[in-house]
């Protein structure tokens, strides 16, 4: 097995001077990224990673994200996420693509990273983000030989509890 390569999962500290727009290709593109790579992964038990909603990380800005919540009075909420992770399926709705053979690393790769055409409904919408940072980061402080050292999620096809 190779030596993994993270260089295409960074961008440089000056991409953070500018409108926080300019980030969202950067984000997309490493979200994606990632999920390619582990779409190799196997490991026993679990089920193909990315299979068969074929999920991706996409750009939503500047659409609104509508929906309708409670009962039995109903009120309206809009948000405006910046990025966003759906399936494979709602991407190509919105780029009119439904039924055609487009597969997900065209998507994944060129339309993501573009505004979509038209809005996400919040049902197809797995996870949102928005793009924050922070002026000034200490290097220093980003020493990741400190996390702690998870151990696995699962034990012999049991759910280990969480420690305490």
């Amino acid at each position: 097995m190779g030596r993994l390569d993270i260089s295409c999962l960074t961008i440089s500290s000056n991409s953070c001077k500018g409108p926080e727009v300019v980030r969202y290709k950067h984000f997309v593109n490493a979200g994606n990224t990632v999920l390619s790579m582990l779409k190799s992964v196997k490991h026993t038990g679990m089920h193909d990673s990315n299979e068969p909603l074929g999920i991706l990380f996409y750009r939503n800005d500047p659409q609104l994200l509508e929906g309708t919540h409670g009962h039995p009075y109903p009120f309206k909420t809009s948000r405006k996420p910046d990025v966003v992770i759906v399936s494979l399926q709602a991407a190509k709705r919105v780029l009119d693509l439904e039924g055609e053979n487009i597969d997900w690393d065209g998507i994944a790769r060129d339309a993501a990273i573009t505004d979509p055409p038209c809005t996400f409904k919040t049902y197809e919408v797995i996870l949102c983000n928005e793009e924050k940072y922070r002026k000034e980061i200490n290097p220093d402080s980003l020493n990741l030989s400190d996390l702690p050292k998870m151990p696995p999620p699962v034990v012999g096809g049991n759910i280990r509890p969480a420690a305490h």
